[in-house]
């Protein structure tokens, strides 16, 4: 928190449990950096810890920036925001990594992008998600969400199977693969409304069965 930043290289971080965030929270943290670098997030549980379900999110980052390379991140349980990074306000970029098998259905497994924050994907892999509004990843008031060559797959949701993105300013999508996502409403891969500019380009779009892709 405050001026302070932190760097984690080649660790795990496993069966932690906390009522709120159950692994880390960086906050107005100015021109610092939270660094990540081969490192696996799972198994962490935010909310009630006597059923083990339901809570908060898995990491939240306000007012920060935050990197990370090479990390994974899988079967992680957090019901009210995330199980995934929720992000305020911040600055994120993500390259060459891994999210897999969570969600619990009733928010974006991976990450849910808030109030003017940049969200930046690339190289990295999305798949076995369940959520409500956007299987994977939700930008909702967001300043820009990027995604490129990156691999989206058996996701699922009420909207969106993979990305669910309302009110954010700039969305590009780019060179990217899109594959048997689900939905029980609308749009199998991505649904968008109130975006200011909106480049989907260069991407593959498969199985995506009657709901259509977009």
């Amino acid at each position: 928190t405050g001026s302070s930043s932190f760097t984690l290289t080649n660790g795990t971080l496993q069966g932690n449990r906390a009522q709120s965030i159950s692994t880390f929270n960086l906050a107005s943290c100015a021109v610092s950096t939270g660094t990540m670098t081969g490192v696996k997030i799972t198994e962490n549980i935010a909310g009630n810890l006597t059923d083990n379900a339901g809570g908060s999110t898995l990491a939240s980052i306000s007012g920060c920036q935050y990197t990370a390379d090479d990390i994974e991140v899988s079967d992680n349980i957090a019901e009210d925001k995330t199980a995934g990074f929720f992000l305020d306000n911040s600055r994120v970029s993500i390259t060459n990594s891994t999210f897999k098998n969570q969600g619990s259905g009733k928010s974006p497994a991976y990450f849910a992008s808030t109030v003017n924050s940049e969200l930046d994907l690339q190289d990295s892999k999305f798949y076995d998600a369940a959520g409500h509004l956007g299987g994977a990843i939700l930008s909702n008031g967001s300043r820009s969400l990027t995604i490129s060559r990156s691999k989206l797959y058996n996701n699922q949701a009420t909207q969106g199977g993979s990305i669910w993105i309302f009110d954010t300013s700039t969305v590009t999508i780019s060179h990217s693969i899109f594959s048997n996502n689900k939905v029980s409403d609308a749009a199998s891969d991505i649904i968008t409304s109130k975006v200011t500019t909106l480049n989907i380009t260069n991407n593959t779009f498969q199985r995506f069965g009657t709901k259509g892709s977009l």
